[in-house]
C-alpha cells in the first residue's frame, strides 16, 4: 500500500484503507480468542512520521447495509468504526443517513495489531463500553477521550519499555526493519478454550528462521512484562503517570472478550498524522518513564516534509494466516 499517489508528476496524499471480504457483499470476520494471527510485513519504506497499520474493528459484517439508507454496504467499504469514534459521511452507521451522520461518531472496539514504521512499533487494544451491539453511535462527550471508548489504549511498545535496540533498520537491531519479517499475535483465554475470557495478548516476531519474543519490560518500577494483560496495563499506567487508566474504566480484557467473540473485520492502512506528527508512536514526548516512544526526531512527522522526501512511502502485508496457537509460524 502506498501513502501517496502520483498523477502527471504530482504527488498527492492517498492514505488508503482496505478490508478483507468473505464474498462480494460481506466482510471477512475474524474470531481470534485462543487463536493467533500471523502475517509477513515489509516496513523498510515506511519512514518516521508514517504509520503502516493493520488492525481489527468490530464492524458489521455487511457494512451496515440497508436498502434505503445504505445500499452500498461492505462491497463499497461502508460501516467503518473504531475506538476514536470517527465522524465521516462514508461510515453510514445504524441506518443513519449521510446528511445526519456529521452529528455523530461511530464507535466500536478496536485491536491495533500493528502500528509501525521502520523505527518504532506498538500493539494496542482499545476497549469500548456501551450498551447494545457495535457499532455504537455517539454524540457529544461520549465521542471523546473520556467517553465510551479507551482512545489511548494500553500499548506495548518495545522502545517505550526500555529496549531501544530491539526494533529498527540494520543488523544491530534484534528485529531488522530494513528487511521483511513475520509478526505473530496470540490471544490467550482463561480456560485455553474459546469459551473463556481473554486474559493475555502475546507478540512474537520471526526473521531468518528465528522466533523472537517481545522483550521483557526494562523500566524501573515495572515487572518484566512482555505481553498485555489487565495487570500489565494497571502497572504500566501507574509507572508512566497515566492516572486515568481508561483501559480499566472501559472494561479492560473482560470487555474485549465480548468483542473478540463477536468477531472483527481486518483493516489495512497507511497514513500520516497532520495533527500530531505521529509523536505518540515514534518520538520522545515529555520526560520521565515512558516518555521515549521511538528514536524519531521532533518534527519528523511534518506532512509537507514527508511528501517531499518520501513520495514512495509504502508498506507491504502478505501471507495473512489465522489458526490455533503455535500453528501459523
Amino acid at each position: 500500500m502506498n501513502l501517496f499517489k502520483q498523477d502527471n508528476g504530482v504527488t498527492t496524499l492517498s492514505s488508503p484503507r482496505a478490508y478483507l471480504l468473505a464474498n462480494e457483499t460481506t466482510y471477512d470476520v475474524f474470531k481470534l480468542l485462543n487463536q493467533e494471527i500471523t502475517y509477513d510485513i515489509d516496513v523498510s519504506q515506511v519512514p518516521c512520521g508514517v504509520n503502516g497499520a493493520l488492525y481489527m474493528s468490530e464492524m458489521l459484517a455487511d457494512g451496515g447495509y440497508n436498502a434505503k439508507t445504505n445500499p452500498a454496504g461492505a462491497k463499497y467499504g461502508t460501516g467503518y468504526c473504531d475506538a476514536q469514534c470517527p465522524k465521516t459521511p462514508f461510515v453510514v452507521a445504524n441506518g443513519t443517513t449521510e446528511a445526519n451522520l456529521a452529528n455523530y461518531g461511530n464507535c466500536c472496539n478496536e485491536m491495533d495489531l500493528w502500528e509501525a514504521n521502520n523505527a518504532a512499533t506498538q500493539l494496542t487494544p482499545h476497549p469500548c463500553k456501551y450498551d447494545g451491539a457495535a457499532p455504537y453511535l455517539c454524540q457529544g462527550d461520549a465521542c471523546g477521550g473520556s467517553g465510551v471508548c479507551d482512545q489511548g489504549g494500553c500499548e506495548y511498545n518495545p522502545y517505550r519499555q526500555g529496549h531501544t535496540n530491539f526494533y529498527g533498520p540494520g543488523k544491530n537491531f534484534t528485529v531488522d526493519t530494513s528487511r521483511p519479517f513475520t509478526v505473530i499475535t496470540q490471544f490467550l483465554s482463561t480456560d485455553s478454550k474459546t469459551s473463556g475470557e481473554l486474559s493475555e495478548i502475546r507478540r512474537f516476531y520471526k526473521q531468518d528462521g528465528k522466533v523472537i519474543a517481545n522483550p521483557d519490560s526494562a523500566v524501573t518500577g515495572l515487572k518484566p512484562y512482555n505481553s498485555i494483560s489487565d495487570q500489565y496495563c494497571t502497572d504500566q499506567k501507574k509507572v508512566f503517570g497515566d492516572t486515568a487508566n481508561t483501559f480499566a474504566k472501559e472494561g479492560g480484557m473482560k470487555q474485549f472478550s465480548k468483542s473478540i467473540k463477536q468477531g472483527y473485520v481486518l483493516a489495512f492502512s497507511i497514513w500520516d498524522d497532520a495533527s500530531g506528527g505521529m509523536a505518540w508512536l515514534d518520538q520522545t514526548t515529555g520526560s520521565g518513564p515512558g516518555a521515549g516512544r521511538g528514536p524519531c526526531a521532533a518534527g519528523s512527522g511534518d506532512t509537507t516534509m514527508i511528501t517531499s522526501m518520501y513520495p514512495n512511502a509504502k508498506v507491504t502485508f502478505s501471507n495473512v494466516k489465522t489458526g490455533d496457537l503455535g500453528s501459523t509460524f
